[in-house]
């Protein structure tokens, strides 16, 4: 029978409910993006490895998905990556996407500064197409 790629995104802050299943039919993917500091969130708010524990007792499958301003963000971003390495057990797929709600403050972050930094530590980048495409606009 085919199975159907699904991807849930999350902060991650969220436990599941205990009513949570995974359909036979669903290749669950999850995408976890966790706020950094430039983000104005603290990482008390931000940083819930026993969470992330819970999503891949579902599925294996996940990533890390970092909005960043600028090289500065990589302390906390190494630091994320880090913990939640260790939570897991095994080194996870990392993505580094320039912070920026409209093109011109994306075009702003997309430095090739923050590129470099993110090569040197074997994370990829990303665009945000939402933002290069459609402006961030909702319902498009």
């Amino acid at each position: 029978m085919q199975r159907f790629p699904v991807t849930f995104e999350t902060n991650g802050t969220q436990p599941l409910k205990e009513t949570f299943q995974v359909p036979w039919w669903v290749d669950l993917t999850w995408s976890v993006s966790p706020k950094v500091a430039s983000s104005g969130h603290t990482e008390e708010e931000a940083l819930f490895p026993e969470v992330i524990e819970q999503y891949v007792d579902f599925s294996a499958d996940l990533y890390l998905k970092f909005v960043v301003q600028s090289e500065a963000d990589f302390t906390t971003v190494d630091r994320y990556v880090k913990l939640y390495t260790e939570r897991i057990g095994r080194q996870l797929k990392v993505y580094i996407m320039p912070e920026g709600g409209t093109p011109s403050e994306y075009m702003k972050h997309s430095t090739l500064d923050l590129v470099a930094e993110a090569v040197k530590r074997g994370y990829n980048i990303t665009p945000r197409l939402q933002v290069l495409v459609g402006a961030n606009l909702t319902g498009w």
